[in-house]
């Protein structure tokens, strides 16, 4: 009977942490149907030029799409868990990067990632290891100002350190080999 409480109560954070960082994004889904709806109406009255322009915009605003799930998902979680968000952020958005465009999960019309699993994925990880390894903010006028700084350069390096690591792991080629003893040793 607890555990099925503790599950529920976990069930509910979690359906409760997602309806909010997909409620945040809920304006720029809006602006995109009326850039739609708009650029479709000036269309149909010969507006060719301007609809065009409008629907530029659209792709635009789709494009960044995965990128705002990103920022906004892992600002979300910084500060659910008391982290510093300036430094969750764009750890997120290195790994987003590093991993999207290696593997060719860009789109074509604008050039940004856009796999929002690959978003979100980013944004846990890095948000994981800032709240594993707590750092405090940067202040010049605290003593301890050097020790900390050479904190949060270690902490960058090693999570740029688990970046090429994940590369290497997502863009990892197969060999006809590689798969014929895999396929053998089951």
């Amino acid at each position: 009977m607890y555990k099925k409480s503790i599950l529920k109560a976990y069930y509910n954070n979690y359906i409760r942490d997602i309806s909010i960082v997909f409620l945040l994004l809920l304006p720029l889904i809006i602006c995109n149907a009326i850039t739609l709806f708009v650029g479709h109406g000036l269309n149909l009255i010969k507006f060719n030029e301007l609809a065009n322009s409008l629907f530029y915009l659209s792709n635009l605003l789709i494009g960044i799409y995965p990128i705002a799930l990103c920022l906004i998902t892992s600002y979300y979680i910084a500060t659910k868990h008391g982290v510093n968000a300036m430094v969750v952020v764009p750890y997120s958005l290195v790994l987003f990067i590093a991993v999207s465009v290696p593997n060719e999960l860009v789109s074509v019309h604008s050039g940004l990632p856009n796999n929002p699993l690959i978003a979100l994925l980013a944004a846990l990880i890095s948000a994981m290891c800032c709240t594993s390894f707590r750092l405090f903010p940067l202040d010049p006028s605290r003593i301890d100002f050097v020790k900390t700084l050479y904190k949060h350069v270690l902490h960058f390096v090693c999570f740029l350190l688990l970046t090429v690591i994940l590369v290497r792991l997502t863009t990892l080629k197969w060999s006809s080999k590689t798969v014929h003893l895999y396929r053998c040793l089951n």
